[in-house]
């Protein structure tokens, strides 16, 4: 089979930055000249490139210069712990072409790539970027013109926290939402009347698309009683920001003064082995503060999910995130999984420290294996059809404004009318 695999531009960044870093003959090599020119590269090009991305990041790694080093990890693996895509792609028997995808110049491509692969393109499979989360050229370019499904498929608001507390419901902690450009300080005695009826202790406060803001807005730990000097900070951190999206308040749900964390890797389900949990340990957070600060120390370890919980996820991962190849976060509460954050394939597989035992190969062997399985008519019909499904549930959900969720229970806090969380997505995602 033939994979054509498109690299993010931080990978070029690299590769420029650093070439004299490289042995002589890779820096000379027709692999770097043609990646520079936005050329594909052949099999043979492919595997020099590859050498050339494992003694870059062997380099980056000696000088301890480890900035986007995860971007080189996704495609080459680290050293002998882990292959990476490429190395597997090759492993397992298949030709690679490789392309430097850069925003506004995939329409280049159209000639070149019906050249190189040809017109049958049933044996041929597209990888997307490892490191971007914003892809709508790229699927544009490949459903309309090549007219082939695109791995993985992530639409740019698929990882909002607000739309999980949908897709997952009931599996999902009390939360309320106020879009962008709403502010909830004016809805505040609403707020409070549910969190006292509702005994909510603690909020967290967080970014809906978390678009790499956390440095700027880290998320927060409000007690109920102090929430609305928290709103205030929030939106003061804010101010100014176009890719915010709303704020979500997430019942805050840790067990003695520690949060378990529970990551597992998704491919159209649970991957088998992918799973991970952070034992964050906290110091006290009774005042509430910046949730980095009040972490004390974290444990990661690997773990597998019990297999009640895979049953209850994997069939919502496969109708509402079709295709994505990323991780989830929940917290087991009251022993029910609650899913607290869905991650973008930028913000996934990002390892500098692995949990002892995780077998990195396997998750990339799992995604690849159901690829090459999939057929590109059938690929096709069902990206299109889910794409324009999840962009018509996501716009209906917008509508409703501000409001608050528990369980599959909805309620405006607009109108205070209650909204039957199924059927607005029976009628909405279709």
């Amino acid at each position: 089979m033939k994979f054509l695999v498109l690299t993010s531009p931080t990978i070029r960044f690299l590769v420029n930055k650093y070439m004299g870093n490289l042995s002589t003959p890779l820096q000379v090599s027709t692999a770097i000249r043609k990646f520079n020119a936005h050329e594909i590269l052949l099999p043979g090009e492919s595997e020099t490139f590859i050498r050339i991305l494992t003694e870059l990041h062997a380099s980056l790694l000696a000088n301890n210069l480890v900035n986007r080093i995860a971007s080189i990890r996704k495609l080459v693996g680290s050293g002998s712990k882990w292959k990476g895509t490429l190395n597997l792609l090759l492993e397992m028997g298949h030709e690679i072409y490789v392309y430097s995808y850069e925003p506004g110049s995939i329409q280049s491509l159209i000639e070149p790539f019906q050249k190189l692969l040809g017109s049958d393109l049933s044996n041929v499979r597209i990888i997307a970027p490892l490191s971007l989360d914003e892809m709508e050229e790229i699927y544009s370019f490949f459903h309309t013109l090549i007219k082939v499904p695109v791995y993985p498929f992530i639409q740019n608001f698929v990882t909002s926290k607000w739309l999980a507390e949908f897709t997952f419901a009931p599996y999902v902690p009390r939360a309320f939402y106020f879009p962008q450009g709403t502010n909830a300080c004016d809805l505040i005695e609403k707020v409070r009347v549910i969190i006292q009826k509702d005994q909510i202790k603690y909020l967290i406060l967080k970014d809906e698309y978390d678009f790499d803001l956390r440095a700027i807005i880290p998320y927060s730990v409000a007690p109920a009683n102090a929430l609305e000097q928290f709103l205030n900070q929030f939106y003061t951190k804010a101010e100014g920001i176009t890719n915010i999206g709303g704020l979500i308040l997430e019942e805050f749900l840790p067990t003695d003064n520690k949060i378990f964390v529970n990551k597992s890797h998704i491919f159209n389900c649970l991957i088998p082995g992918g799973d991970i949990r952070s034992i964050v340990n906290l110091k006290t957070y009774s005042q509430g503060g910046l949730l980095n600060q009040l972490v004390d120390h974290i444990i990661d370890e690997k773990i597998e999910v019990p297999q009640p919980f895979v049953q209850m996820l994997s069939p919502l991962l496969k109708r509402f995130y079709l295709d994505l190849f990323a991780s989830i976060d929940f917290i087991i509460h009251n022993n029910t999984p609650r899913i607290i954050d869905v991650n973008g394939v930028a913000n996934s597989f990002s390892y500098l420290t692995l949990p002892t035992n995780l077998t990195v190969d396997n998750i990339f062997k799992f995604f690849l294996s159901r690829i090459t399985e999939t057929k590109n008519d059938e690929g096709l019909l069902a990206q299109a059809h889910y794409q324009s499904a999840i962009c018509h549930l996501y716009k209906a959900i917008c509508k409703i404004g501000p409001a608050y969720i528990a369980g599959e229970r909805v309620v405006s806090l607009t109108d205070m009318v209650e909204i039957d969380l199924k059927n607005l997505i029976v009628e909405n995602f279709k």
